[in-house]
């Protein structure tokens, strides 16, 4: 997938940037990256609605009638997904803590991939961290019925969080609930339909820009490996 490569590059473009060495000169206080795994939880099918488009003839005007894609469609809400991905994270001082997070979504008839860069609040327990946060980025969803029907949502998630990280030396267990509102682009709908001599042939539709958008509320875990030992009095950053 060019989304999934470039999604990548540019994660590993910013922990490198963001890494010890990156510039020189400076020193950072904490940081480190690793695998993330979660879910969504609410709603218990997402989306919540789907949207719905202006039916179109082969001639291409349109008939005045929508296309409802729960009615209409094989395409179905997804129930059960998982998330899975990398975050790299990077402490500006004890308080301030940068992230940049990639990631794919994977369901029955779905699949999502994004990248969101975040900042977060931290509040310092000694080995526990708690912390508030959120971010901005990009993405793109896909889902598909039974009939080679696809519906394409390329989305600007809004994101919110809230969490703990438990920290050893060199490795920290980080979990969170995060609520996502996903601001949709403009959405594609592809089907395969009959024109009036039997053949069949590929249609489809755009929806415009819009105010809807794609919330979930879900749950995630991290497993981060780096350096989350907090600088020593001497160190510019105490």
């Amino acid at each position: 997938m060019r989304l999934t490569s470039s999604l990548g590059l540019i994660l590993g473009s910013a922990v490198l940037c963001w890494s010890p060495m990156a510039v020189a000169g400076t020193s950072t206080y904490m940081f480190g990256f690793g695998p993330r795994l979660g879910t969504i939880v609410v709603p218990g099918g997402y989306p919540a609605s789907f949207p719905s488009f202006d039916e179109v003839n082969q001639a291409g005007e349109e008939s005045g009638e929508k296309i409802k894609i729960s009615e209409d469609t094989t395409i179905e809400k997804v129930r059960g997904d998982a998330v899975i991905g990398i975050e790299g994270l990077y402490w500006a001082d004890k308080t301030n803590r940068l992230a940049a997070t990639a990631g794919l979504g994977l369901g029955s008839g779905y699949k999502d991939a994004h990248l969101i860069l975040k900042y977060d609040k931290m509040y310092n327990l000694d080995a526990l961290d708690t912390f508030v946060g959120g971010g901005v980025g990009v993405g793109v969803a896909n889902f598909s019925g039974e009939l080679d029907e696809r519906l394409r949502v390329p989305y600007y998630p809004i994101r919110g969080e809230v969490g703990a990280i438990f920290r050893q030396k060199t490795h920290a267990f980080q979990a969170l609930i995060f609520l996502n509102l996903n601001l949709p682009g403009r959405q594609t709908l592809t089907l395969q339909q009959e024109a009036k001599d039997g053949t069949i042939y590929e249609a489809e539709y755009e929806s415009s820009f819009g105010w809807s958008f794609y919330p979930q509320l879900g749950a995630e875990i991290q497993l981060l490996f780096g350096d989350f030992t907090k600088p020593r009095k001497n160190k510019k950053n105490k």
